[in-house]
């Protein structure tokens, strides 16, 4: 006789971290004076958890800020030490979706500059999941590098994408090349 695992009540036990990381987002968002409401999707092995609040641009932020701070906390909040927890993303008003999109047409652009005339591009400053989608996408494009750029003042890091093995030795210096963060 082998011993089998018994299989998951219909992604029961996985559901109920994201259940109760659903009661504790709608908590936080009350305690911050927002009305919201909270819809669970699963996308992919992947849960989001999206809000839909008529002040969306404030749960959002500047540059997604807020919307990130909220995503860390939760996190911390409702899977310290669950192992094989079920990864969870917030969103709000399809905010994640137009951003990555915005990302990816960034990321192409430049590398179509960067084609075209041999010369690199240099990226506005952004934080780093920003970041690591824009190595990402850019992995795939042949004949251009991307290498994370430390900052001048302590701010947040910026990309330069280069030609294969070229780009400008003056500058500041490269803190990684071609690895996602």
């Amino acid at each position: 006789m082998t011993d089998t695992p018994e299989p998951k009540e219909e992604r029961g036990e996985e559901r109920a971290p994201v259940e109760q990381a659903s009661a504790m987002l709608g908590e936080m968002i009350q305690r911050m004076g927002f009305q919201a409401v909270i819809h669970v999707r699963e996308q992919h092995g992947e849960y989001w958890l999206e809000i839909e609040s008529p002040e969306a641009s404030r749960l959002i932020g500047r540059e997604g800020q807020t919307l990130e701070a909220l995503q860390l906390l939760l996190r911390r909040m409702t899977l310290r030490g669950a192992r094989g927890a079920p990864r969870i993303t917030l969103d709000v008003g399809d905010y994640r979706r137009r951003h990555l999109k915005q990302l990816r047409l960034t990321a192409k652009d430049a590398a179509d500059v960067v084609l075209h005339t041999g010369r690199p591009v240099t990226l506005e400053p952004m934080p780093s999941p920003a970041r690591r989608i824009i190595h990402h996408v850019l992995r795939e494009v042949e004949g251009v590098e991307t290498v994370s750029m430390r900052p001048e003042r302590g701010g947040l890091k910026s990309i330069e994408v280069r030609p294969v093995g070229g780009g400008e030795e003056d500058g500041p210096a490269p803190e990684s090349t071609t690895e996602p963060e």
